[in-house]
């Protein structure tokens, strides 16, 4: 069968070709190749998962350190022979063309969505409920926010049940259109038009409360769950006044079943509208999901299939110079490698990831609070400083910002940080 999995049986071929059974770690590569050999199989008789191609990265990143261990080339040169060294001492694709498999700067694809097992399971808890409940998304600047809640939307199922007949409308607060209580409710209303094939209410029932709610209550009652993904919330404080009196509304829309809320902001919400000066008016419908950094497990799952997917060998220590510069955050994740997969040289991928990533890291250090930047000062320093509050230092590493050895997440970061 010549499909987009040929390449790999292809290269299992030529490694067992050249590898006598008695050499070692030759029955350490027949279970390789039967676990890679089952992945092809499931994913082209059942689609090719998420799960499965991570599993596939890990597998064929055991073969290429495998391969190369036993004096061959690496695995993902077997598999695809026509590709030849480029200038920068990596492989070109004949699959892709050459073309950076590593997306950083927007929301990445569902399909290339990794890790976040903790979450996604806390989110498919409370929206595939009998009584779905609300939750609240926070994480800092390029966390992957806004990555997830397209994830979400784009599988319905995945977290709810079928007989829930979930509905999900996802509003940016960044974008334009939704600025104002009225620009929400008509993305809201739209977006139910487009689901069901009917209004709910007219546009110009928009600032109709009793219109609006009247509309909620049928899609309720004929069986919908209406799931709204906003995220963005903390736009809201650019036009406090415009929104003084909304969250209560929307508050008593979600406690009756009309609708749920599943909202991504960088503080949690109660800490929001306290700096607001307001009081939230969400109180106990919500829980918090903080997303921190990437398990090493997915990072370098999300690293091993870019570099797997696009015929490229991933080079040496190429792993440790990604975490050393990204330390999970999603987004410096997909810098570096994708900075790794074409510059090749660790001098010059770090001389460029400090340069591209200087102007994120100043976003990140101005939402930071006085005392977690003098923690991370502190914790920058190499002058054997004592350890902050035990109870700050937790918080911090639960938002990615401080690795278990109690540096900063980024060895860039650290740089940064402490720059005169």
């Amino acid at each position: 069968m010549d499909d987009q999995f040929s390449a790999y049986e292809v290269g299992l071929t030529k490694l067992f070709a050249d590898l006598d059974p008695g050499r070692a770690r030759y029955a350490e590569a027949r279970t390789l190749e039967a676990r890679l050999r089952e992945n092809l199989a499931a994913s082209r008789t059942q689609g090719d998962s998420e799960s499965r191609r991570a599993d596939r990265s890990q597998i064929v990143g055991a073969l290429n350190d495998l391969a190369q261990a036993l004096g061959q080339r690496s695995f993902n040169d077997l598999c695809w022979p026509a590709q030849q060294l480029n200038e920068q001492g990596l492989h070109g694709s004949l699959q892709t063309g050459g073309v950076n498999p590593f997306q950083y700067g927007n929301p990445v694809a569902p399909e290339q969505f990794y890790g976040r097992e903790a979450e996604l399971a806390l989110i498919r808890d409370r929206l595939g409920k009998l009584t779905p409940e609300s939750l609240s998304l926070v994480g800092h600047r390029r966390m992957g926010k806004s990555s997830l809640l397209r994830y979400i939307a784009a599988r319905p199922l995945t977290f709810c049940r079928p007989e829930q007949r979930p509905l999900f409308v996802s509003l940016d607060l960044q974008d334009r259109r939704f600025h104002t209580p009225i620009g929400i409710t008509e993305g809201l209303r739209r977006g139910i038009e487009r689901a069901t094939g009917t209004a709910p209410w007219a546009t110009s029932e928009n600032d109709d409360l009793f219109a609006v709610d009247d509309g909620l209550t049928a899609l309720r009652d004929q069986g919908w769950t209406l799931i709204m993904l906003i995220d963005e919330f903390d736009r809201i404080g650019a036009r406090l006044a415009a929104f003084q009196d909304w969250g209560e509304d929307w508050r008593a829309k979600a406690s009756v079943g009309k609708l749920v809320l599943v909202i991504a902001s960088l503080q949690p919400l109660d800490t929001l509208y306290q700096t607001l000066g307001l009081t939230s008016p969400f109180a106990n419908i919500f829980i918090t999901a903080t997303l921190g950094a990437l398990a090493p497990a997915a990072q370098e799952a999300l690293v091993r299939a870019g570099f797997a997917q696009s015929g490229h060998a991933l080079p040496a220590a190429g792993l440790t110079l990604v975490d050393e510069l990204a330390g999970g955050f999603p987004y410096y994740t997909q810098l570096a490698a994708g900075l790794l997969w074409r510059l090749g040289d660790p001098a010059t991928v770090r001389q460029e990831f400090m340069h591209q990533a200087t102007p994120r890291f100043r976003e990140l250090w101005a939402d930071l609070t006085p005392l977690e930047q003098q923690t991370l000062r502190n914790l920058s320093s190499q002058q054997g400083v004592a350890l902050p509050d035990a109870k700050l230092l937790a918080e911090l590493q639960r938002q990615g910002l401080v690795r278990n050895n109690h540096h900063p997440f980024s060895t860039a970061f650290a740089d940064f940080i402490c720059k005169p």
